[in-house]
């Protein structure tokens, strides 16, 4: 992660291999398309999906770090994916919360406009979808 009071930059994900020791040699994978990223990546059904700062979510093959898709959410991102029922959720500082269906093929589902900005991850528990914005917290129950 970056602090991105520092702006937008260079940034990477790498995936290590720990029983091959220190440096080069547990490296299995990096990917280097990612901008500076303050995001955890979610890790669903052998998919990576993790936003850098600029605005961009990035989905990638957890085995290889192939790149399946990018999606530019036009605002910058603080937040982490939330990967759930098929559905990858991710807010940024417009106040919208993407959401875009999970898998290989890029689809976008919906976006949901709030009033502020969503600095934090989306969150699930029992059944309930919680979002954080600067100023509210909001719960959406199943239909």
């Amino acid at each position: 992660g970056q602090d991105p009071e520092h702006g937008e930059g260079v940034g990477a994900i790498t995936c290590i291999d720990p029983a091959k020791g220190n440096g080069d040699d547990a490296i299995v994978w990096q990917f280097k398309g990612l901008g500076r990223s303050i995001s955890t990546p979610s890790i669903v059904d052998g998919l990576v999906y993790i936003a850098d700062y600029s605005g961009k979510l990035f989905c990638l093959d957890a085995e290889t770090g192939e790149q399946y898709w990018e999606h530019d959410t036009l605002s910058h991102i603080w937040s982490s994916a939330l990967t759930v029922d098929g559905k990858v959720f991710l807010g940024n500082e417009d106040g919208e919360l993407i959401v875009l269906k999970a898998g290989k093929e890029k689809e976008e589902l919906a976006t949901i406009e709030f009033p502020s900005p969503i600095y934090s991850a989306a969150v699930v528990a029992n059944g309930t979808l919680y979002v954080t914005t600067q100023t509210h917290l909001y719960a959406f129950g199943p239909k």
